[in-house]
């Protein structure tokens, strides 16, 4: 990594936490174009920055990108190294109830297996959370289909299901909040307290990860992705 692009990189978080999104954009853009090889967490970071200036369709794509990247940097893993993804040990692994095959990587004979997928996705990267709020949170339309889905899902668990006119409420406090934790400081007052996330409780954190994996695996070429690894 050359010196322009960390001074790039430098620039974009700066930018951000004086609130100047927009910059921070072109920043990270910047640090993109420049870099030889671009690492999944610039690709999330310019994805962080374009939420922040309501650009749904490029944030939702490049955390996608960086989801992607983050995959293939997983599947390098090997038993040799005795480390798996994030510094665990292999032998920690068990642990997890994992498939066995996930404990060196990615076993790409499963990689067409929807469940394999999802556990893939659920256990090891996060980034599915970050592209659930870009789907979502950013069109009305979206908020309204997962307000359903959150709706059903309360039905089925039997749960206190709110009015859908409080659950949109709800949804929109969480994407403030997550806009607001997003900024590192660039959105300098914090979403007033909701009390409706008190009275009922419900575990967004959870259903927005849920719900940005099956956006994962509908959006990602996995046989595309099998055939490159």
């Amino acid at each position: 990594m050359t010196s322009e692009v960390e001074r790039y990189m430098e620039r974009a978080l700066t930018a951000k936490k004086a609130g100047s999104f927009s910059m921070a954009v072109h920043n990270w853009k910047q640090a993109i174009l420049l870099e030889e090889e671009p690492t999944s967490s610039m690709y999330i970071s310019l994805a962080k920055s374009q939420y922040l200036t309501q650009e749904r369709k490029e944030s939702f794509e490049n955390y996608l990108y960086g989801l992607l990247l983050q995959i293939v940097n997983f599947s390098q893993l090997s038993q040799s190294s005795h480390r798996a993804f994030g510094g665990l040990p292999n032998d920690m692994l068990g642990l997890f109830a994992l498939p066995k095959q996930m404990t060196s990587g990615i076993d790409k004979d499963m990689l067409l297996d929807s469940d394999y997928q999802f556990s893939l996705l659920e256990n090891f990267f996060n980034t599915t959370r970050h592209l659930a709020h870009s789907a979502i949170d950013l069109d009305n339309d979206a908020r309204q289909r997962f307000a359903d889905e959150v709706t059903a899902f309360l039905k089925v668990q039997k749960l206190q299901c709110p009015s859908n006119t409080d659950l949109l409420k709800m949804i929109d406090f969480v994407a403030r909040q997550y806009a607001y934790d997003l900024s590192g400081g660039g959105i300098k007052t914090p979403p007033m307290k909701l009390a409706l996330m008190d009275t009922y409780q419900i575990d967004f954190d959870h259903l927005y990860k849920v719900k940005g994996i099956q956006f994962a695996q509908q959006a990602i070429n996995w046989k595309q992705l099998q055939q490159s690894l």
